[in-house]
Order: C-alpha cells, then structure tokens, then sequence
C-alpha cells in the first residue's frame, strides 16, 4: 500500500478499536480452520474498471478516522491466457468520492492459475477517506471481455480505530 506509516502511540479512552472481516456473497469464517474464498464476479467490459469485491464497514458508532490496518488476501486469474489484468484497493467515506489506497498491480497474459496476492499496512486519513462508517472496494480492469477472476480469502480483515463523534 502506498499510504503506510508505523502504528504505535498512546490511546485515548474516546477512541475505539473495531476489526470486521471481510464478508461477501455468504463467505463465512465456518467452525473449521479452513479459509474460503467470495464469489468472483464474471460480467466486464473490456478496458473498463469493474467492482470485484465490495464491503462497507460500519460499526455501531460513528467517528473520525484516527488509522486503518487492512489485511487484504485474494487471488485474482484470468479465463484465457492472453488478459491482461489490472487492480486496484480503493475507500471513501460512506457515499462519497474513491481514494486509492494500494499500488495498482498489472499483469500482463496473466493466465487461467490463480494468482495469490497480499496487500496489507496501515492507512491513514485522507481527503475522502477520513471518517467512519466507510466503504471499501477492489476493482479490476481486463482487456478482454468477461475474462477476470477474483476472490477474496476468509482471512481477510480491516482494523479501524476512531475516534467517536
């Protein structure tokens, strides 16, 4: 991610400390230690950036954004051979206007195996990315039509800590 920083500091009894994971398409942790994966979107248009992966957290209470821990894992492949895949992590405010929070990997001919990526690090607040609730997304953009896949891991969470409003 390219926003990072190191954590650390004093807390302060207004902020609070809330980690949700990663949810979609009924993707549950389950009873075993066995990690599962969302389910793919399969409809894009060529060249165009399409949402892969939604999630909105929102807690109980409502605050500002102090920092973000996101431990993001998904795997992403392509249904030919010769797609070319872009992605990219993006968040806002709940409603508002998309700050992207990680580079933007690129693979050219990525193939039909998956391809297992880790994106993790602290955010920080900035414009459009400051309060909470929030949402976050993973987008991805293939030359070819209807060819990407991507899925995120049941181990996949994000830790805000906020200050309440």
């Amino acid at each position: 991610m390219t926003k990072l920083g190191s954590g650390g500091g004093t807390r302060d009894r207004d902020e609070n400390d809330v980690t949700l994971r990663l949810h979609a398409n009924s993707l549950e942790i389950g009873t075993e230690d066995v990690e599962n994966w969302s389910t793919s979107v399969t409809a894009q248009v060529a060249n165009t950036w399409t949402d892969m992966f939604t999630f909105n957290f929102a807690p109980t209470s409502v605050g500002m954004l102090l920092w973000v821990y996101i431990y993001l894992k998904y795997r992403t492949r392509a249904t030919t051979t010769t797609a070319d895949v872009d992605e990219q992590v993006q968040a806002r405010n709940e409603g508002g206007t998309w700050t992207t929070i990680s580079d933007s990997p690129a693979t050219a001919n990525i193939g039909v195996n998956w391809i297992e990526r880790v994106t993790s690090g602290f955010v920080y607040p900035v414009v459009n990315f400051d309060e909470v609730p929030f949402d976050f997304r993973i987008q991805g953009r293939t030359n070819e039509t209807d060819t990407l896949r991507l899925e995120v891991s049941s181990e996949s969470y994000i830790q805000a800590i906020y200050r309440r409003v």
